[in-house]
């Protein structure tokens, strides 16, 4: 039934100039969606999206429909889903790919496949990964606008708590990550949300190992402040798995952080407060001012 749902999702991508595309990397498929476009001119722009743990690019489907009804052929879209999430892109065989090996995936994306990126939207733990990345290999993207990202250390309770979060083993489980994640109806969702994956992928014992591989030295607070590259900061305030405090890190710690809270709007401000994130993106592709 996930396979069903993500193909769902591809279609409707497919419908609105997407197509899913694949590259090889640390033995095995990975899979993305690119944005098509027919015209003689080509795309001035590039945004590359990566979404957060467990979640998949064919579930941003509604936002990615948005952004290519406002930017047309003027942005190429591409949007990575990372082994072992919630999508089509599994880990190797008989491997679990740890968070180094994720982001050695993510560098390898933006590296060979976008090449370079004017703008770099993630969510949660793609805001983390994507950060290490820039850190290292800066010149690959300009502006980066992270929704609620994860990997700002605040304390060793905050990682406890966050952990005890994941450790999903029944429908109850789920359901109370789901109402910590969502500003409103986590529980009206879970039956999608089921359907879609999060719940399956949140299960594996893969899951579990890939966030046991996070280490102290992972966290942003000691890169963060070494990155020139402008970082907008959406953070929904209704955020319960990273509360306000997890953000405000990002903007004292960062030499060009622009910090935007964002009401009545959770974990992940592109399905609640959508249109806010568009204006930011804006801003970063330099659209308005």
């Amino acid at each position: 039934m996930t396979k069903l749902v993500n193909y769902a999702a591809i279609f409707a991508s497919k419908f609105k100039g997407f197509e899913l595309r694949s590259f090889n990397a640390l033995g095995t498929k990975v899979y993305f969606l690119e944005s098509q476009h027919k015209t003689k001119a080509k795309p001035t722009k590039t945004i590359s999206v990566f979404p957060g743990f467990g979640d998949s690019a064919y579930l941003w489907a509604p936002f990615l429909i948005k952004l290519r009804n406002t930017y047309g052929n003027k942005v190429r879209i591409l949007v990575l889903d990372f082994p072992g999430y919630s999508g089509l892109s599994e880990h190797p065989k008989g491997k679990v790919l740890t968070f180094d090996e994720q982001e050695d995936v993510a560098h390898i994306f933006l590296k060979q496949i976008a090449k370079h990126t004017d703008v770099l939207l993630s969510n949660s733990m793609g805001g983390w990964l994507s950060t290490r990345v820039v850190a290292k290999d800066p010149s690959l993207i300009d502006e980066l606008v992270h929704l609620n990202p994860a990997g700002a250390f605040t304390s060793e309770d905050d990682v406890l708590r966050v952990r005890d979060l994941f450790q999903i083993n029944s429908p109850m489980d789920f359901a109370r990550l789901l109402t910590h994640i969502f500003y409103r109806g986590g529980r009206a969702i879970l039956p999608f949300a089921m359907l879609s994956g999060f719940y399956q992928n949140a299960k594996k014992e893969s899951s579990r190992q890939i966030l046991d591989s996070i280490q102290r030295e992972h966290f942003i607070n000691e890169i963060l402040p070494t990155i020139k590259n402008r970082i907008h900061i959406v953070w929904g305030l209704e955020d319960k798995l990273f509360p306000e405090h997890i953000g405000r890190v990002w903007e004292h710690l960062g030499k060009s952080v622009s910090f935007y809270p964002v009401p009545k709007s959770g974990h992940m401000p592109q399905l609640e407060a959508s249109s806010t994130v568009m204006r930011v993106i804006d801003v970063a592709l330099k659209l308005s001012t």
